[in-house]
């Protein structure tokens, strides 16, 4: 209507000013002709109809672009789970394509042993004290391990699925070690050794005595992990002693004397052992390394472990040429009560140098099998290794485009489902998802199309060579979603 209002407007405007230009311009005839009016009628509609042509064309174009807009703004990032450094849930996750690896294969966990030992001798005594000593004879490996005996483990733990499925055997991958402590008393009933009654005098003297391996060895049954204080009794007897074997050492040459007395003939030794599994209490980086095709046992830590007891491996005198770390791990109190000087060198009592923990390297749970703790608390989606790691779930209809990096050449396998369905079968020829081939150190965009929405997204990577350890890193996820 505005547009019908305008044309007569303005052509009712041209006829008038026509009109008058006629007649002053003529003396003739006042009026034009049909014809010249029906073609200035006809320019005016045709400048109309440009006008109007015009007019469409510019919201047609305004429009065009609005719609561009609306399609530029549904392409949406999705958050994945697995972060562009490698990391989930805090972890640097590690890959491996081995059937027969897992990451914790280590069967023989030693503890950081401290041992205290007082000794008394008729009216003097000493004290020492070796703490976590680590010997020459290790190899450098069991010596520059993280200087310490701390072992890359896992812990059992439980958690509990999306579903409510509770689970008892997860492993918490973590970094541990075992400390053990042997507190021993001993009192003998001579003041002197090997028979010489002048033996405290000697600077140069360095007493092993064998007493904490008896001990230890005659009640390695009774220890158990987190167990304090266990006592532990040792002695030699009763005996026949007289006042110059009690002064001396020396041997009884007296024979059957009035001077007999009845009482201990050697020693009794007292010790108490506590052994306590921890993890360790440093920062360090956290790791994990995942196997999803292997078979391999996976060791881990068990906690509630309380009856596997420890063996006993090495043998050896804790004295300076014997220790590697001896000037840290030695104290040593010359007769700390004041009741006369001892003289000699130091007290290196023969012990065992590496005690295992069994419990620490507890067997049953398959690499490809296990249950993750930290993969759990990223998400509780998440169910075993061989079934893949959740990253994200589809929000639309349309387009996924990951950008992936591997630190190793190897192959990533991302398969889509519905929630609550989970795979394993990545390697088969039944396998219904995605496979790309990364090259080492280099961005792969990786497309899957026509995906639908509300769809959990999950994936492996197997590095090419089975030796290798591969990281996998997601630097961004983007779905395209349909109009």
């Amino acid at each position: 209507m505005k547009r019908q209002l305008i044309a007569v407007l303005l052509i009712c405007s041209m006829i008038t000013s026509s009109f008058a230009a006629t007649v002053s311009d003529n003396d003739g005839s006042a009026f034009i002709t049909k014809a010249e009016f029906d073609s200035l009628k006809n320019n005016f509609q045709s400048q109309i109809d440009q006008f109007n042509s015009s007019i469409d064309s510019k919201i047609d174009a305004a429009i065009a672009q609005y719609l561009a807009g609306i399609t530029v703004s549904t392409e949406q990032t999705l958050i994945s789970l697995l972060s562009s450094d490698g990391k989930y849930g805090g972890y640097l996750e590690y890959w491996c394509s081995t059937t027969s690896d897992a990451f914790d294969t280590n069967d023989k966990k030693y503890s950081r042993d401290t041992f205290y030992m007082i000794h008394s001798a008729g009216n003097k005594s000493i004290m020492v004290k070796y703490k976590e000593a680590t010997l020459n004879t290790w190899s450098e490996y069991e010596r520059d391990f993280d200087k310490s005996r701390d072992y890359e483990t896992s812990k059992k733990a439980k958690i509990t699925l999306n579903n409510g499925t509770k689970i008892e055997n997860a492993l918490n991958r973590m970094r541990i070690n075992t400390k053990m402590s042997v507190s021993q008393w001993e009192q003998k009933n001579y003041v002197a050794l090997s028979g010489e009654a002048d033996a405290w005098d000697d600077t140069n003297y360095v007493w092993g005595p064998s007493s904490i391996q008896f001990n230890l060895t005659n009640n390695v049954s009774q220890i158990h992990q987190g167990k304090l204080n266990i006592p532990i009794y040792t002695g030699s007897g009763w005996g026949m002693f007289n006042n110059t074997y009690a002064r001396t050492g020396r041997a009884n040459t007296v024979g059957n004397s009035p001077n007999l007395a009845y009482g201990i003939f050697a020693y009794l030794s007292a010790a108490y052992i506590s052994t306590l599994t921890n993890e360790v209490t440093y920062t360090y980086d956290k790791i994990n390394v995942n196997f999803p095709l292997s078979t391999k046992y996976d060791l881990y830590w068990d906690p509630d472990d309380e009856t596997s007891s420890p063996t006993l491996d090495g043998q050896a005198a804790l004295k300076e040429e014997n220790v590697y770390n001896y000037s840290t791990s030695h104290e040593l109190k010359k007769d700390p009560w004041g009741q006369g000087e001892v003289k000699w060198k130091d007290i290196g009592p023969g012990v065992y140098t590496k005690i295992t923990t069994p419990w620490c390297s507890t067997e049953g749970i398959k690499a490809k099998d296990e249950y993750l703790v930290h993969w759990n608390t990223a998400s509780s989606k998440n169910r075993q290794v061989k079934n893949g790691m959740y990253l994200a779930t589809t929000t639309g209809k349309g387009d996924l485009v990951i950008e992936a990096e591997a630190t190793e050449k190897g192959k990533l396998y991302l398969y889509l489902g519905n929630p609550g369905t989970v795979i394993d079968n990545w390697t088969s020829s039944s396998f219904k998802g995605s496979i790309f081939d990364l090259a080492k150190d280099t961005v792969k965009k990786c497309e899957i199309k026509d995906i639908d929405k509300g769809k959990d997204i999950w994936m492996i990577f197997l590095p090419t060579d089975t030796k290798d350890y591969g990281i996998l890193k997601i630097n961004s996820m983007v779905q395209k979603i349909e109009n």
